[in-house]
């Protein structure tokens, strides 16, 4: 084989290779149970609350994680359907679930605060 020869049967290798990593990877997402747009995690916490969405995005949730007296909740946006507030008023250390549903694509986790505004984090 010639050097030209040589360098393009070595590039084609590398992109044959390339190729099986990623069929592997989406492979292993799939044998996961996720699919690889779904693979993202919502998660938002503040210093009393903590919310986050079902591996599957059709499930919310609303912790409270903190013995302050203030109620939690999570917003959240179903794919077409707009937006929900799932409100956990048991206590610290309770969690609330949301019912089932479309996926969930967006979501705000917060803590209510009487007299003042709510404190809330957005899951990136």
């Amino acid at each position: 084989m010639g050097s030209l020869q040589l360098f393009e049967w070595g590039i084609g290798e590398m992109r044959n290779s390339a190729r099986r990593l990623a069929v592997i990877a989406i492979g292993g997402a799939f044998l996961a149970g996720v699919a690889p747009a779904q693979a993202a995690e919502l998660y938002a916490s503040t210093s009393g609350s903590s919310g986050w969405v079902s591996p599957q995005h059709v499930y919310a949730y609303a912790k409270d994680t903190k013995a302050d007296g203030d109620s939690v909740y999570s917003q959240y946006a179903r794919e077409n359907s707009g937006d929900y507030f799932l409100h956990n008023k048991s206590g610290s250390g309770t969690t609330a679930q949301s019912g089932s549903g479309k996926f969930i694509y967006a979501l705000t986790s917060c803590i209510s605060v009487d007299w003042n505004p709510d404190t809330c984090a957005i899951a990136d």
